[in-house]
């Protein structure tokens, strides 16, 4: 019996050794050469909100992935309004921006439950540059005597969220584009 355990031992360590080759190719594709951009570049969305008056919360947005900007503590109508570029204190913002998706959205929240207002279809970055060049001007407007707890958030940090009702046409918002 020690004879046929012997030529069982040099044939599973000759598999071994004849599998190494195999093993380290698969390796250095797989773990080696794995895309490093998730990893440098992590979905993000940048938002620094604005000075605002009642009834209304202006943000400035970069995201280099699909958004959403949700809502909670608020029963009432929310109008969502998307500028792409323009002024803000004198100086130009999204010249490298694109559009997320749609430029407006209405939603009318029917419970103090965090809510999604507004989904965005892609990031805001459409080419490299500086972060004010990336940036959107988001506006929310609602009423003036309600007082909603916004966030903004990428969407798979949003993705359990359930959205808000929409409404039947967003009304036009009192921002301009100049701030």
């Amino acid at each position: 019996m020690g004879f046929k355990k012997r030529y069982i031992i040099f044939g599973l360590l000759a598999l071994e050794i004849v599998s190494l080759p195999v093993s380290a190719h698969v390796v250095h594709n797989k773990v080696l050469n794995f895309d490093t951009s998730a990893i440098m570049n992590p979905p993000r969305a940048i938002n620094v909100e604005l000075n605002s008056e009642p009834g209304a919360t202006r943000y400035m947005v970069s995201a280099n992935t699909p958004f959403t900007v949700t809502s909670k503590n608020v029963i009432g109508t929310l109008n969502v309004h998307i500028y792409k570029n323009g002024l803000i204190n004198g100086q130009a913002y999204g010249k490298n921006a694109q559009s997320p998706g749609a430029i407006s959205s209405c939603a009318m929240t029917d419970n103090t439950d965090q809510r999604t207002i507004y989904v965005s279809e892609r990031g805001t970055i459409a080419k490299k540059g500086d972060i004010l060049s990336e940036t959107i001007l988001v506006d929310i407007s609602y009423d003036p005597k309600l007082t909603p707890d916004i966030q903004i958030l990428t969407q798979k940090k949003s993705a359990k969220l359930l959205p808000a009702p929409l409404c039947a046409k967003p009304t036009t918002s009192p921002a301009a584009n100049e701030t």
